[in-house]
């Protein structure tokens, strides 16, 4: 029988939206929600108007004997855990999932991320893309790139040369004495793949054609989906899916078999409704990720190639009826959707579905900085968003400096 522990969670972030429901599956139920971001103190958790978010001090005044679950995603977790221990005195057995941390230079997504592609392996990476070309043998290739992690991070942390030198996301800070596999992302787009859109910032020349039927064997994302199912079953990992368009990929169904074993994080446009991705929202096994882009359907459809938006607002209705997690993305596109009727449209929409709002920009600028129209208007959806106390991310590694200090302000001011 499940043993049921009510717990504190520290982390009021997307993390914790996108694995509620998992966390109680494994026993865990929320007395409160704590973070260090005082615009979120004495609101209500993403919508849940029973979970209140509290300042850290007053949880552990209401309750002292309850134990602390940190909710927050892998690469953030040794800074909260040494802020938890260190700098607000609370035991190492008091809080649920403890490791061991040190301090040391270091990349959270080198030590705990895998990226697989059809030719490579790497770390899911802004910058170099660092990893290892695929053989064909997928447990030979994890193996290689098990042994070429564990030589980079040896030696980023005795000081001598590695791939990874020069990168700015290179930083010393806490992180875990044991590195662990937390993050697997299949994510390829090739002449495989097939997606029902035609987005104007997709680079696949593939998109909106049929593919090329390939035989369940040979495919290569099952591949490594069975792989991960009979050799790491069990472990805790969190996939990221996102390879063309799942609800038309010829095999989807065994696609989907294999979320059951996971948290799954997919990437979907959300044209079409599928009753098994409907499901594992409902138990709290999958997230849905949708780049919406636009508020209104003659953007949408500018962006998108299809005339879908009402069907796409109606097919994500019925996924937040499910009570699953769904992220919401707005990829700013100077000209297109840099417009006040688009951000309110789709605030509206996000609002409406209790939506995580992900703020992006479009990669083919490579961070060149924003307009100051265009500018104007993400700070527009971040404000509105935190005032309709919605979630957000902010993708600070696609904007350049100037705008990340911008949206952090809007952010940071609530």
């Amino acid at each position: 029988m499940l043993c049921k522990e009510q717990v504190i969670f520290y982390g009021a972030g997307p993390y914790l939206a996108q694995h509620w429901k998992r966390l109680q599956n494994e026993g865990y139920f929320p007395l409160c929600v704590c973070d260090q971001d005082k615009t979120k103190h004495n609101k209500p958790f993403s919508g849940r108007s029973e979970i209140i978010v509290l300042p850290l001090v007053e949880a552990l005044e209401q309750y002292p004997d309850k134990r602390i679950y940190v909710t927050v995603s892998h690469p953030a977790l040794g800074t909260v855990l040494h802020y938890l221990t260190a700098e607000c005195g609370i035991a190492e057995e008091r809080i649920v999932n403890y490791v061991p941390i040190e301090y040391r230079l270091g990349c959270p997504e080198l030590e705990t991320s895998i990226k697989f592609r059809t030719k490579r392996i790497f770390v899911r990476c802004y910058w170099r893309h660092p990893g290892i070309d695929r053989s064909g043998d997928i447990s030979n290739d994890i193996c290689r790139f098990d042994q070429w992690r564990e030589m980079t991070i040896t030696a980023i942390r005795d000081g001598q040369p590695s791939p990874c030198d020069g990168c700015e996301y290179l930083k010393p800070g806490w992180y875990p004495v044991k590195q662990r596999l937390t993050s697997l992302q299949v994510s390829d787009s090739n002449e495989h793949s097939y997606c029902n859109f035609n987005c104007t910032y997709c680079f696949v020349h593939a998109k909106n054609k049929p593919p090329r039927e390939i035989p369940l064997e040979e495919d290569e994302q099952l591949k490594v989906l069975r792989y991960v199912s009979e050799n790491l079953p069990g472990q805790a990992l969190e996939l990221q899916f996102s390879t063309g368009e799942l609800t038309v990929h010829p095999h989807r169904e065994e696609i989907l078999a294999h979320f059951e074993h996971y948290q799954t994080m997919l990437f979907t446009n959300a044209g079409i409704y599928n009753e098994k991705i409907a499901a594992l929202m409902a138990e709290g096994k999958l997230s849905i990720v949708v780049s919406m882009d636009s508020g209104t359907g003659e953007t949408f459809r500018t962006i998108k190639g299809v005339d879908l938006y009402d069907q796409v607002c109606e097919n994500l209705r019925r996924y937040a009826a499910t009570g699953g997690c769904i992220a919401l993305k707005y990829i700013m596109l100077p000209g297109i959707n840099d417009n006040a009727a688009d951000a309110d449209g789709f605030l509206n929409l996000a609002a409406d579905l209790g939506a995580v709002v992900q703020l992006s920009n479009d990669t083919r600028t490579k961070c060149a900085p924003l307009s100051g129209r265009a500018r104007d208007i993400v700070c527009r959806i971040a404000e509105g968003a935190r005032r309709a106390n919605l979630l957000v991310i902010h993708e600070h590694e696609v904007f350049a400096p100037v705008d990340n200090d911008r949206i952090a302000e809007v952010l940071r001011n609530g």
